[in-house]
């Protein structure tokens, strides 16, 4: 995963820039507040194999294909992206990226998708 500030290097980091959460390098990572740092090892997904994304107390399974899952939620909902975006409190290229499988979600992000995607 590319660095969404600088487009180079991987993203092993998540910081908050002005209220929008960004996975980026460790050359960026100093751009903001630090809110999660590189994953150990372990938890860093070969290419086809599934990834899990980790807060310490939870660990949820990202399956393969989760952004067309995503998108095809939305979109059966009748939702532009930009909507989805404002009513979960998201930025829109975030939200772009993360239903093209450039950047995977983070735990808190899973649980609005989830929320909101299923109780609409």
């Amino acid at each position: 995963m590319e660095c969404e500030i600088c487009g180079s290097g991987e993203a092993e980091y998540i910081v908050q820039v002005e209220g929008a959460k960004l996975n980026v390098c460790h050359s960026c990572s100093s751009s903001g507040k630090l809110i999660r740092g590189p994953l150990p090892k372990e938890y860093k997904p070969k290419p086809g194999e599934e990834a899990r994304v980790g807060s310490g107390k939870e660990e949820l399974e990202v399956v393969e294909g989760f952004g067309s899952l995503i998108a095809g939620a939305r979109k059966r909902m009748g939702l532009p992206l930009e909507v989805l975006a404002e009513r979960i409190n998201e930025k829109h290229s975030f939200l772009e990226r993360v239903e093209h499988e450039k950047t995977l979600p983070d735990v808190k992000l899973c649980h609005k998708l989830q929320k909101y995607l299923t109780s609409n």
